[in-house]
């Protein structure tokens, strides 16, 4: 019954799209939702009933977007009725927002009147004033059914008050909104409010909203709190910490979903146990849908509203990874293939339709935008985007399509219904060689009775040879398949890439296949001849192909391949449906004149190049390009012959007669001699909808075309224009300027616009450009304009030695307008070599800022979180320079001032969010006898030098004297991090514990060491506070040879939470620490890694030194003789070899014994009962591995690296746990016995070469 149903289903899916214009007709999709609601829509939405009082006393991570909304709604520069909309998915908190704004007291005493409407999937103005009505009273609108009547009510009560309107949870307006609107738009009292909360971008959009709130996920700290409060009754619960690193996972998977919380807490409160909470992990339960206040539930309530053609193109996608980047050319290319894409009117292609479908999508919550800000795009026009669907989105997809598609992770194979129709194998590099389960995943593809019934086959990941079996034999079955996808695959460099795009080819069956992609480069294959798939529509095949014969596919859309490839097809003009011609090289050969061009009427994308060999204009009128109505984007091209030849009045003809059709959008001119532009970019242009114009190496084009007349231009882009000397620019969005040696004057006739509209403006490598006219040349603004540029976005100016200008601009500003008031937008600013240019107020609002070569001698680098700071010259890093840091940032980073003295404190002081600080290169930055003439002005700075926030200092390469450091970190409340390396006016390090004086230091009883600090200069002594002793989890120390340890009850033992601690060519230091007189608590109980090098002869590690021990490392250690550690259980880790660090594919947990190393004590044997890895590295002298080897019950993975003297393996065998088993530059000897250990679960590798069973 159940492959009947399948079936069945599939003849219904089959015949939809046949019937699609009956169903239209009929009306049947309003059916179909009202159908759809009665069958159980009204018993989820009637859940979705919600007031104004908040179900939880607090509302986590939602303050910023509280504050705002309130803001907002009590400013009283609104006059009349506003509209403020809060946009999200379902889950999110919309909801809750809307009743903390509600509640809050500053609402309460603004309005007169508050209002909360629950207005769910019926947005009936009826109802909803009738609702709004009693809040009044019944007496005189109930009954009445009137619309009209009910308006003039309600306007007579809501007269001269000022009220708040909630709308909760509105799906669709329709064209109901302006009823509703109406008598609200009446009232006379000025800041009315309504707030709105919906799931749908475009209900936003068409309400006319002031702001537009659009919710996330919550941070992950809130996240937490919210979680704990959920799953435990309090956020302040302290969790067992087997426990919380289970609610952690938990969490992370919840991906910031309020809801997501509350239903998964739910289920967590029954039992908080560890048992249990890892079986509501491992069974995921709240992807259930039996849950009806749960997250899927809400969630496949937006599903259940989507038309059936979206809801198709939503469960498609369920075949991807999590965090898939989509292309939108891709995925709609993809949809079509599967003919889930129907248009109703012939002239309008099925991408524009598919385009539509996405766009829905994104509107309802289905999938979201990414734009890369930080990389604008020539080649798109615009910046690069992809598009996200959100992991419980991905979830629902997959609950959703379970019948249809299935993904096949090869690390975690499952079953396979036999209804399945799409079909997606997803390997990645960890698994794809694993014999057992490729075996594992034949066997389960073996069992598929549905493979001959597959319509998509995708392979994303890393291809190797084993899974050619897959396609050869398996999949030849596959004989209805319409798409075929290999995503990633050119990862392979072993040539099976080719294989299996060959072994693809022959495979198919050309009747059904739509789509083939094998997206890879091929390296070493033979080119496939691909005519016989003459029904296809895309093809994305590398530079494998045939191009003799791919003229011979009529029907192909899409060519996806390399510019080569389309150069070079033969009679490329049969292919009339192709839609992107990359580059058509016209040539003076047979299937290659610029005729052939004539019919391809479908094109929206071409790129013509060689067009010197178009000898005359009535040649190039052949191409017809005036009829191609469907052309986007056109790219004309001369090569330099044609400057070599002078044929400037040849190409000008040329030029002229491919005139293209008026909806061109983009025009791409390269190489073109002539002196005038073509009539129709001239006086009087037809191209009136073109949006790009792209002008490059047009050497004698100095009469530009008129831009003004050009209406719809966004974005001009001159580039190599060598004899251009004056621009004048209209309104824009994107301007970019480059490698125009004689240009002078960039000016604009209509400022207004210009200033309104421009999002990025590059400059780059203009050496005569004196003057940016565009930023003061403003004789027709008002005075009291402030925002001069509110779009603008990206400002890049770079190689512009002559440029004097200042930024913000201050010629010509009113003096209110010179804040960064004037570019609210600006997010990315670059200025390099511009010696001429001054950043001349604080710009502490763009979140990326880079500027080096300007007349400030000083490069910039800002980022959201972070500042960077480099100069040659600077000497004082006083406020001016601070300006650029906001006190948001969070971490800032000096590097490469060589001549930087000093800093203002009292600067530092006002970045109260800095948690990180990082100084490198700096020789002379606050060394005392630089600072002494300034010590009592500084002492009394320092005072007030306090970085509340501040956990993290790193100081390297620097002069920075002892006791500065000491005054640094004397205010700090605590600190988890400290890194000093290369500061040789540290010398003394003094650890003042909790309780003593700070004169009761002394040093230990070497002579030598005291004689040394006898002579230590005060400034030198680096004291630690006691806060930091008490708080500090990280400690390295590197490079300071001349640095002592001053110590009293404990030293070291003094940092009670220290749990990383590295000495790194620190001799004296560590001589220090290990004295015999101080032989017990010399390190703290709480340190779990120690990295250290130059030990004594003899070091002990005994019991209450390393208790927590976890990782051991010994470096360069010549005089190390003899290495004790006693009962060290919990070690893990016991490292001892030269500088560099060997790295492999071995756990986290290793053993490594050095150079210096004469014998391993039986000692070290006895505590290493917990050992995962061992690893003996740079051992020259080592003769043997330790006896007992074989009595570590956990080791699984045995290292032993450059020890040539070791000539066997241990007489008593190694351990059963054993695993992997690695021998790097050993003896013969040696290798000879790994080669006969090699076992079914032993693998052993001989410098760098697994060794096969069968080999020995």
């Amino acid at each position: 019954m159940q492959g009947i149903a399948y079936t069945v289903e599939g003849i219904v899916r089959q015949a939809r799209h046949i019937t699609v214009p009956v169903y239209q007709a009929l009306k049947l999709d309003k059916l179909e939702s009202i159908v759809m609601f009665n069958q159980g829509l009204n018993a989820i939405a009637s859940s979705r009933l919600t007031g104004s009082y908040l179900p939880e006393q607090k509302v986590h991570g939602r303050d910023t977007e509280t504050d705002h909304i309130i803001e907002l709604m009590t400013n009283e520069m609104f006059d009349g009725l506003k509209v403020l909309s809060i946009v999200g998915n379902g889950g999110l908190g919309k909801t809750t927002l809307a009743q903390a704004v509600f509640k809050d007291s500053r609402i309460r005493s603004h309005f007169e009147l508050q209002m909360w409407i629950c207005v769910s999937d019926n947005f009936d103005p009826v109802r909803i004033i009738h609702e709004m009505l009693d809040y009044f009273s019944e007496d005189r609108h109930k009954g009445i059914t009137n619309f009209n009547k009910l308006q003039e009510i309600l306007e007579e009560n809501l007269e001269s008050k000022r009220f708040l309107l909630v709308l909760d949870d509105v799906w669709d307006i329709a064209d109901k909104w302006h009823k509703l609107l109406a008598p609200l738009d009446c009232n006379q009292a000025a800041g009315s409010f309504i707030l709105v909360t919906t799931r749908n971008l475009s209900v936003a959009q068409a309400i006319d909203s002031v702001d537009l709130i659009r919710l996330d996920a919550l941070r992950e700290s809130d996240f937490w709190l919210l979680f704990k409060s959920y799953a435990c009754g309090d956020e302040k619960y302290h969790m067992h910490r087997r426990l919380e690193a289970i609610g952690r996972e938990i969490a992370k998977k919840l991906k910031g979903y309020p809801l997501a919380a509350k239903t998964v807490g739910a289920l967590l409160r029954k039992n908080l146990t560890a048992q249990h909470w890892n079986r509501v992990l491992r069974d995921e339960e709240w992807k259930s849908l039996q849950n009806s206040n749960g997250i899927m539930p809400a969630l496949k309530l937006s599903y259940d509203r989507l038309p059936c053609h979206l809801q198709e193109c939503f469960f498609y996608c369920s075949l991807f990874p999590k965090g898939y980047k989509f292309d939108e050319a891709e995925l709609v290319q993809m949809w079509i293939s599967q003919g889930f894409v129907c248009t109703r009117k012939p002239s309008k292609r099925m991408e524009e339709t598919g385009s539509e479908y996405l766009a829905d999508l994104v509107n309802y919550g289905f999938f979201q935008y990414e734009r890369n800000v930080m990389h604008y795009s020539d080649t798109t026009n615009g910046y690069d985007g992809y598009y996200v669907m959100h992991d419980l989105m991905h979830d629902l997809a997959c609950l959703v399509s379970a019948n249809e598609c299935v993904t096949l992770d090869v690390s975690e194979p499952k079953e396979i219904l036999p209804g399945t129709r799409h079909l997606s194998i997803i390997c990645y590099s960890y698994s794809c060689d694993d014999p057992l389960l490729v075996e594992k995943i034949e066997k389960i593809l073996y069992k598929v009775r549905s493979v001959r019934k597959l319509r998509t086959l995708i392979l994303i990941g890393i291809c190797k040879g084993c899974y050619l079996r897959f396609f050869q034999s398996i999949f030849g079955e596959a004989q209805r398949l319409r798409l075929v996808l290999l995503k990633y695959v050119n990862h392979c460099h072993d040539g099976t890439c080719a294989d299996l795009s060959a072994s693809v080819c022959n495979f198919l069956n050309p009747h059904h296949l739509r789509y083939l992609n094998l997206g890879v480069p091929n390296i070493g294959a033979k080119p496939q001849d691909m005519s016989k798939y003459y029904n296809l529509e895309v093809l994305g095949i590398g530079d494998m192909v045939d191009s003799s014969k791919l003229s011979n596919l009529v029907n192909l859309r899409h060519l996806i391949a390399d510019e080569k490839v389309h150069s070079a097809i033969a009679g490329v003009g049969k292919m009339t449906s192709l839609q992107e011609l990359q580059n058509f090289k016209v040539q003076k050969t047979a299937g290659f004149d610029i005729a052939q061009i004539k019919f391809m009427n479908e094109l929206a994308l071409l790129r013509i190049s060689q067009l010197e060999n178009v000898e005359s204009g009535k040649e190039a009128r052949q191409a017809m390009l005036i009829n191609k109505t469907h052309l986007n984007t056109l790219s004309l091209s001369w090569g330099d012959s044609c400057i070599l030849n002078g044929l400037s009045a040849q190409a000008a003809d040329v030029l002229e007669a491919l005139q293209p059709h008026q909806n061109l959008k983009h025009l791409q001119i390269i190489g073109y001699m002539g002196l005038t532009s073509p009539s129709w970019l001239a006086r009087n242009p037809t191209v009136d909808s073109l949006q790009t114009l792209h002008l490059q190496n047009c050497r004698e084009w100095i009469l530009f075309p008129s831009m003004d007349m050009l209406s719809s231009l966004k974005k001009l882009k001159l580039v190599k224009m060598l004899n251009a000397t004056e621009v004048c620019i209209p309104s824009l969005e994107v301007l970019v300027l480059n490698q125009m040696p004689k240009l002078e004057i960039c000016t604009s006739f209509c400022t207004t616009e210009l200033a309104s509209s421009l999002r990025v403006l590059v400059i780059k490598s203009c050496h005569s450009l004196k003057d940016l006219t565009l930023f003061w040349d403003y004789h027709n603004l008002e005075v009291e304009q402030s925002i001069r540029f509110p779009s603008l976005s990206e400002l890049t100016v770079m190689d512009c030695p002559r440029l004097v200008w200042s930024f913000p601009p201050n010629r010509g500003y009113p003096n209110e307008v010179k804040e960064m008031g004037s570019f609210p937008s600006l997010f990315k600013l670059t200025i390099y070599d511009c010696p001429n240019v001054t950043v001349a107020c604080p710009i502490v609002n763009i979140p990326y800022v880079s500027i080096k070569g300007s007349s400030q001698a000083l490069e910039i680098y800002k980022s959201d979180a972070e500042l960077e700071l480099s100069s040659a010259e600077l000497q004082m890093l006083d406020d001016k320079i601070l300006a650029f840091c906001n006190r948001k940032h969070r971490t800032i980073r000096i590097r490469n001032c060589p001549r930087l003295i000093s800093v203002s404190f009292e600067a530092f002081s006002q970045l109260t969010s800095l948690s990180e600080m990082i100084i490198e290169d700096c020789p002379n930055f606050l060394q005392e006898h630089v600072m002494s003439d300034a010590d009592n002005e500084c002492d009394a700075a320092t005072k007030r030098f306090v970085l509340p926030c501040l956990d993290c200092l790193d100081i390297r390469r620097c002069g920075i004297s002892g006791k500065w450091i000491s005054q640094m970190l004397s205010h700090a409340h605590s600190m988890f991090g400290l890194h000093l390396a290369h500061c040789p006016n540290v010398k003394l390090l003094l650890i003042i514990c909790p309780l003593e004086e700070e004169e009761s230091w002394s040093l230990a009883s070497s002579s030598g060491l005291l004689d040394a600090a006898a002579v230590t200069p005060e400034e030198c002594v680096f004291k630690f506070p006691t806060g930091v002793c008490s708080s500090l989890r990280s400690l390295h120390i590197s490079n300071c040879p001349d640095l002592l340890l001053g110590q009293r009850h404990g030293g070291f033992a003094a940092f009670k939470s220290l749990q990383v601690l590295e000495i790194r060519r620190c001799p004296r230091l560590v001589s220090s620490i290990f004295q015999e007189q101080n032989s017990h608590h010399r390190l703290p109980l709480s340190l779990e890694e120690l990295d250290i090098d130059h030990l004594p002869a003899e070091v002990f590690l005994g019991d209450d030194d390393m208790s927590s021990l976890r990782t051991l490392a010994i470096w360069d250690s010549p005089k190390l003789k003899s290495l004790q550690l006693h009962s060290s259980c919990a070690m893990s880790e016991v490292p001892t070899s030269r500088e560099t660090k060997w790295k492999s594919s071995l756990g986290s947990n290793h053993v490594r014994v050095g150079r210096h190393l004469e014998r391993v004590e039986r000692e070290e044997e006895a505590g290493l009962q917990s050992l995962q890895a061992l690893t003996f590295g740079n051992c020259p002298n080592l003769l043997h591995v330790p006896v007992d080897l074989h009595s570590l019950p956990c080791l699984e993975d045995l290292t032993i690296i450059d020890c040539p003297a070791i000539s066997r393996l241990p007489e008593k065998g190694l351990p059963a746990s054993l695993q992997l088993l690695w021998i790097y530059k050993c003896s013969e000897q040696l290798n000879e016995q790994c080669r006969m250990a090699v076992t079914e679960k032993l693998e052993v590798d001989i410098d760098g070469n697994y060794v096969n069973r069968l080999q020995t």
